[in-house]
């Protein structure tokens, strides 16, 4: 059963992510799609040859054989894919024509509104003031916060957790792994086995990018790598909280209980990292804003 619901996913993710890795990054380098040091003078630029971007879609495409593979399909995982593919695709046309940050935050908001149409939302939040549950009896309130999450985690990764080699799939392994650990305590629930075996799919698709990813880079996640990044840990991290029964108020405070640490866990190194790439270092300040670059 462990094996199943680990090893496997994990595994199989991972050589999909390897081997699609090393064929996007003999595309990109064909076609002439290489990020080179000297095109923009942006803070978050520290490679000094040219490298590649389009580390979407690796990611993508182990996550929808490792998803066809182990997990029943049903309308939920199907927009979960959906979404993960607008981002995928936009992401590429980013690689090849580096579009606008509100066009690209258009296409996050339909992703995350195709992922709560679809079934996957936030129905309530543990009370932060007291014990018990706040209960949304309009399902508005619901999908409109689901979104917000959804959006947020995935531009706040991508803003910040790309800064160093290797960094971004190191910490999105590690915090896929987290989430499928502790979603083992649902274990003996079957219908909470496809949350499990989408975060180790997850931390397999990542890991095997980064592979590549290491220092030094031989290709970068690209808007597409670091977008589905946030968007994954968001999307699972809904689905373990409520199947905890304790909502996403925990998430956003950092976890303060158990059952819904590991989406927090998952953000906060990343939030960690965001902020140091927001106010940068005192030669960066005054000079360039990364976020708004």
């Amino acid at each position: 059963m462990m094996a199943q619901l680990v090893f496997l996913p994990f595994v199989v993710a991972m050589l999909i992510s390897l081997a699609v890795t090393l064929l996007t990054i003999t595309v990109y380098r064909g076609l002439g799609l290489i990020d080179k040091s000297t095109k923009q003078d942006h803070p978050k630029h520290i490679h000094i040859k040219p490298v590649p971007r389009g580390g979407g879609i690796p990611i993508l495409v182990a996550m929808i054989f490792a998803t066809l593979m182990f997990v029943k399909m049903d309308s939920q995982l199907a927009g979960i894919l959906l979404g993960g593919m607008i981002l995928m695709i936009a992401g590429v046309i980013d690689d090849l024509l580096d579009i606008s940050p509100y066009i690209r935050l258009v296409l996050g908001l339909l992703a995350a509104m195709i992922v709560v149409m679809s079934g996957t939302l936030i129905t309530f939040v543990s009370n932060p003031f007291g014990s018990g549950v706040l209960q949304f009896d309009a399902k508005l309130v619901g999908d409109m916060l689901t979104v917000l999450w959804i959006v947020w985690g995935m531009n706040f990764v991508n803003m910040g957790a790309k800064g160093l080699d290797g960094q971004l799939p190191g910490v999105t392994m590690i915090a896929a792994i987290v989430i499928g650990i502790l979603s083992f305590r649902f274990a003996g629930d079957i219908t909470a086995w496809p949350s499990t075996y989408l975060s180790f799919a997850l931390a397999g698709a990542y890991g095997g990018f980064l592979v590549f990813n290491v220092y030094p880079q031989k290709i970068m996640p690209g808007w597409g790598g670091g977008a589905l990044a946030g968007y994954f840990l968001a999307v699972h991290g809904c689905r373990i909280c409520n199947l905890a029964e304790n909502g996403i108020w925990e998430v956003a405070s950092m976890g303060r209980y158990q059952s819904s640490t590991s989406p927090a866990l998952a953000s906060g190194v990343e939030q960690a990292t965001s902020s140091w790439t927001l106010l940068g270092d005192e030669r960066n300040l005054g000079r360039h804003c990364p976020a708004i670059e």
